[in-house]
């Protein structure tokens, strides 16, 4: 069962988490090694002792298939430990906070405690934006977590043409007043319209009258 717990131990332990990072060449916080390791696992580990456990887990707790997923896409290494504690300590009515759990812990060691920032790490992973994801995490780990966010964030996108959520947001935001200018513009446009009719066509009329009396003279 050691083999089963060693994951869990790697995300849940400092000691050990900075052992494995050791073994793997001393390149704890880098996500671009990482990103490398995890294709390296995934070739040398074709065969996942759980598979059989897990089959069987899920059988009972579908939504366990959402959960491995999404903790797939963030680390393989991360949904290998999840699948392997869970199905250690039978805690499966607490399933879903045992996945918050890893999750918060393993993204935190790469990039830091401000929710915003891991908020738009979890953005770049999930886009497949590995690369930026690499910058933010260089970001990090030379500058530190108590960073001025919105400048990382900005040169982040900047540099990769990376939209994130509350840029989109504000793009939202502005196309939205935008086209409500356009709207009551053009409501105006009307109502002007409507109010200089009556008076665009008394003086049609009266010019009629004029040209009439003229000529009869």
């Amino acid at each position: 069962m050691a083999e089963i717990n060693e994951g869990y131990n790697v995300l849940s332990d400092p000691v050990q988490r900075k052992a494995y990072d050791k073994t793997r060449g001393d390149k704890e916080g880098n996500f671009g090694d990482w990103v490398h390791e995890e294709e390296v696992d995934q070739a040398s580990n074709s065969s996942d002792p759980l598979e059989k456990n897990w089959a069987v887990a899920v059988r009972y707790y579908p939504d366990l298939f959402k959960i491995n997923n999404r903790l797939s896409k963030i680390s393989n290494m991360l949904a290998f430990s999840y699948r392997a504690a869970l199905l250690e300590r039978k805690v499966f009515e607490e399933r879903k906070e045992l996945a918050e759990k890893l999750e918060k812990s393993f993204l935190q060691s790469y990039f830091g405690n401000n929710q915003v920032i891991v908020d738009f790490a979890l953005q770049l992973i999930f886009s497949g934006n590995n690369a930026a994801a690499k910058a933010l995490n260089d970001a990090i780990r030379v500058l530190g977590s108590n960073i001025q966010v919105d400048r990382v964030i900005s040169k982040i996108c900047k540099d990769f043409n990376f939209e994130s959520q509350s840029m989109k947001g504000e793009r939202f935001k502005k196309e939205k007043i935008r086209e409500r200018t356009v709207a009551e513009r053009k409501v105006n446009e009307k109502a002007t319209a409507v109010r200089e009719w009556p008076w665009l066509v008394g003086a049609a009329a009266l010019s009629m009258v004029i040209v009439l009396i003229l000529n009869w003279l």
